[in-house]
Parts: C-alpha cells; structure tokens; sequence
C-alpha cells in the first residue's frame, strides 16, 4: 500500500494501464512492490507464510484438508495481480494501452479522480516506513518465542471460560503451555511455494497473453477473460463498491461464524 502511495505521488496516477512503463527506473520502489507482492502470495519466510502456515497445520490436525489448497489458490491470485502490476508499471511489459485485448481497454479507460501531475523525488517520510515495514515482516517469524507464544495465547482465546473470567470478573489466567507441535513444519514450505510459483505464473501469463497464437488467445478469452470482466463490472475501483463489498464480506463471514460457532 505504500509503495502504491508513492507511485501516486511520482507519477500522479494509479492505474496500472496507463502507468506502464513510467516506473523504470525507480528501482528502490520496485524492489519494495515485488517484496510486498510476493510477501502476500506466502514467500517463506515472511510472517504471512508464518500466519498462512499455523492456520494450515490446525486445519489439518482438525481434518479441514481443503483449507490448505484454499490457501495456495487465495495467495496466487493476490500475489499474482501485485506481479502483473510490477511487470506492467516498471517493466513496461504487457499491452499497451489502445491493444484489442477487451480487459486491457475496459481497465485502461478508468481513471482515478485523485489523480495530479507527478512530483520528482521520494520523500523519507513515505520510503523509510515502506522498507522499515518489508525488514520487519521478513524478520517477525525470527523473534524469539513469538511463534510459540502466538500459539499459547490463541490457546487461551480458545478458552471460553477463562476468557468469560478474565474479562467479566477481571481474574486473569495463565498462558497455557504451547501446544507441542506449535511452529509451521518444513511440510508448510512446499504450500508457500506453490503460492509463490502460481503467482509468477499467473502474473507471466497475463502479460504475456497478447502474444499467444489467436486460437489460443479465444480460448482463454471464453473461458477466463469473460469471468474477469464479469467480475469488474461487479467491481469498479470505486470507494462506493470498496465499502458495499466490505459490507458484505464482513456480513458473511459474521454469519459463518455465527452458524460454526452456535
């Protein structure tokens, strides 16, 4: 998110169409976007792997197997549109705005209402706490005991009448030991990367699909390209939708866990 703050106040706008190509040569900047991007699709050992990896292992001590294939699934496609966005902004990859591909032309027409002309320069003050941030997601898991403690106090929440008593009659409770297989496994790396890898993929395919041979680009056209446009007709990038999806995304998820939890 910063570093699209930053793209915002070099170049002016946001919008990956129209900025391709404009962010070469900022490479300070596109190293801090590609170390986000692939921190979100689960590149160990960045503490959202970490996350991403105690979640799996209970899940599967619980036998919720689909929840690790959610997982890789989740983190390629969000990982892969934050690629696809770096190779197309400071690479210069894709097609250009103006291509008959019907995404790049629908995506490209948008235009961000804030947008102004571009500054020169960075300041510290959006850099620093931009690259403080990338150092310190890579270096949590290594934080002594923070992984066993994370488990040992989810452990706790889980409680429900120790909970109700250090709440309700303000008598906290103890910690409870770490549960023994407390820490993701090397098991949990091959997820990660399986992550990482469909998010390279992704992001290679679709800057890359104006030059496939044109039988190939219909079939992924009718197959792919009419759900994505399905998709951004429902979601058009502007706050209004931002708020009634979150609306709705929060709505539902307070309903799952209002039928998990009865």
């Amino acid at each position: 998110f910063m570093t699209v703050g930053i793209l915002q106040h070099r170049l002016g706008g946001v919008d990956e169409y129209h900025l391709r190509g404009r962010g070469a040569g900022q490479w300070a900047t596109a190293a801090l976007f590609v170390v986000g991007a692939l921190a979100l699709a689960g590149l160990p050992p960045f503490g959202t792997y970490v996350g991403k990896a105690l979640i799996e292992e209970e899940a599967k001590l619980l036998g919720l197997t689909w929840v690790t294939p959610l997982f890789v699934l989740v983190s390629a496609l969000t990982g892969g549109a934050l690629l696809r966005a770096a190779g197309r902004v400071f690479g210069g990859w894709g097609p250009p705005v103006g291509h008959d591909d019907v995404v790049a032309k629908q995506v490209g027409e948008e235009r961000e209402a804030e947008t102004v002309a571009g500054r020169e320069g960075t300041p510290a003050v959006m850099f620093v706490p931009a690259a403080l941030l990338g150092v310190a997601a890579l270096a949590l898991p290594f934080i002594p005991g923070l992984l066993t403690g994370t488990e040992a106090a989810a452990e706790a929440f889980t409680d429900r009448s120790a909970y109700v008593e250090a709440v309700l009659a303000g008598r906290p409770q103890p910690l409870p030991e770490a549960p023994a297989h407390a820490g993701p496994k090397a098991a949990e790396l091959v997820p990660g990367f399986l992550s990482v890898a469909g998010a390279l993929a992704l992001a290679a395919f679709t800057l890359s699909r104006n030059r496939l041979p044109d039988p190939w680009r219909k079939a992924t056209w009718n197959s792919a390209g009419r759900l994505v446009v399905g998709l951004r007709n429902l979601h058009s990038g502007h706050p209004g939708d931002y708020i009634a999806w979150l609306t709705f995304g929060v709505a539902l998820l307070g309903g799952a866990f209002g039928v998990a939890l009865r």
